[in-house]
C-alpha cells in the first residue's frame, strides 16, 4: 500500500515529502499500539514493559505475569499505595506501607507468581521502627555474602529483615543452594531467626526449610 502510495506522487517533490511524512505517522501509529500502557486500579498502579528490542514472546510472558501480580496486589488493602512494573520476568514494585511486615508480605505476594525470576523491593516504610536502621544493614549483609557467593544465584532471592527476624523469599535451584543461603543468612551478626518463603525452581509446594543434618 505504502510503496503505491509513493509511487503515486513520486512526480511531485512536495506530495512526495507529504506522503513520506504519512508513512512515518502510520508506522510510529501502528508501533505504539503494539506498547502497552500505563494501566491504574483502585489498590494499586502497575506498569508494562514496552518491546524494545524484545521478542513478542517475552512481552506476552511479561505482560502474564504483570496480570497476576497486579490481581493479587490489587486485592490487598495494604498494597493500596505500590506499584509494579515487570522487565524480562525481573518485577520492581514501589511505594509504601505502614509497617515493615506489610513490606515482607508484599514480597511474598510477588513472589508467589508464577513466572517472576526477580523481586525488586524498593518499597518505603511510613512507621519506621527504631530498628530499622540495624535491620537494614543486616540485610544488606545478608545480600552482599549471598552475592559474593559464586555457587548461589543471589538475584533469585529477596532478603527482608525485621527486629532481628530475617525472611528469605525466591526461588531456589536446588536444596543445597537453598541450605547454603538459610546458612549464610543466620551466620550475620545480629540475625535472631531465619523463616523462609523459598520455594524450590519449578515448584509450587510448601516454602523449603532448613533440612536437618
Amino acid at each position: 500500500m505504502f510503496r503505491v502510495l509513493l509511487s503515486f506522487v513520486s512526480c511531485s517533490p512536495l506530495l512526495e515529502m507529504r506522503a513520506c511524512v504519512t508513512f512515518l505517522f502510520l508506522a510510529v501509529f501502528c508501533l505504539s499500539a503494539c506498547t502497552p500502557l500505563l494501566i491504574g486500579t483502585t489498590a494499586a498502579t502497575v506498569a508494562v514493559t514496552s518491546i524494545q528490542d524484545r521478542g513478542t514472546g517475552e512481552v506476552i510472558d511479561d505482560n502474564a505475569i504483570l496480570s497476576r501480580v497486579s490481581g493479587v496486589i490489587s486485592s490487598k488493602d495494604f498494597c493500596k499505595d505500590l506499584a509494579v512494573s515487570v522487565d524480562e520476568g525481573s518485577v520492581l514494585i514501589h511505594g509504601s506501607v505502614r509497617s515493615s511486615m506489610d513490606r515482607v508480605a508484599a514480597s511474598k505476594l510477588v513472589w508467589s507468581q508464577d513466572g517472576v525470576r526477580e523481586v525488586i523491593n524498593e518499597i518505603q516504610v511510613q512507621d519506621r521502627e527504631e530498628s530499622f536502621a540495624e535491620s537494614a544493614w543486616i540485610a544488606a549483609q545478608i545480600k552482599l555474602a549471598l552475592l559474593l557467593k559464586s555457587s548461589v544465584k543471589s538475584f533469585s532471592y529477596t532478603v527482608e529483615v525485621v527486629d532481628g527476624t530475617v525472611y528469605l523469599l525466591g526461588i531456589a535451584q536446588s536444596k543445597d543452594e537453598f541450605n547454603r543461603v538459610h546458612d549464610i543468612a543466620k551466620r550475620i551478626e545480629g540475625v535472631k531467626e531465619v523463616v523462609s518463603y523459598v520455594r524450590l525452581k519449578n515448584s509450587t509446594g510448601t516454602p523449603l526449610q532448613l533440612h536437618k543434618r
